[in-house]
């Protein structure tokens, strides 16, 4: 299975294009505990009105040609070790549709919850950090996407 089509026909069929553009400064996640992380990515995800056509797309991510959307979220993204290391071998490491919507959207229902499905220690200020982070993540993802469109998120993987 092409994984990153499925997440681009996910995208297409909810009329939302995809933008990943580096961040600077280049900041550490709250969870990166040794330093180590992934490069740092601020992603853009605009919903539009009218349905996509297909020429309305370019070849390396879903740019809109014409229309301006009717909404728009940004959020940090990291992309994993593995993409930054095969940068610094000339390789590009910006992450494409699959890379970011992959597993974004958890439906959590405490932070006790988060953090036993994500081997956090309850006494953690950082797990509480990246439980709020998660919790505002997906509130944005909320006003972007309806009930029907959210659990298809779930569904890439």
């Amino acid at each position: 299975m092409d994984y990153n089509k499925q997440a681009e026909d996910f995208l297409f069929s909810c009329n939302v294009s995809f933008e990943a553009l580096k961040a600077i400064p280049q900041l550490a996640p709250n969870w990166s505990k040794d330093g180590k992380h992934g490069t740092h990515y601020s992603i853009t995800l605009s919903k539009y009105a009218e349905p996509f056509k297909r020429t309305d797309w370019k070849e390396k991510g879903f740019i809109i040609k014409q229309g301006r959307p009717t909404k728009e979220i940004q959020f940090n993204f990291w992309n994993s070790l593995h993409a930054k290391e095969q940068s610094e071998h000339g390789k590009s490491d910006k992450p494409r549709a699959y890379d970011v919507l992959a597993g974004i959207y958890t439906q959590i229902e405490s932070f006790e919850d988060f953090c036993s499905n994500f081997d956090y220690d309850e006494d953690s200020r950082t797990a509480e950090r990246t439980f709020k982070e998660v919790q505002e993540l997906n509130a944005k993802l909320e006003t972007i996407f309806n009930e029907e469109e959210l659990a298809k998120l779930q569904e890439i993987n």
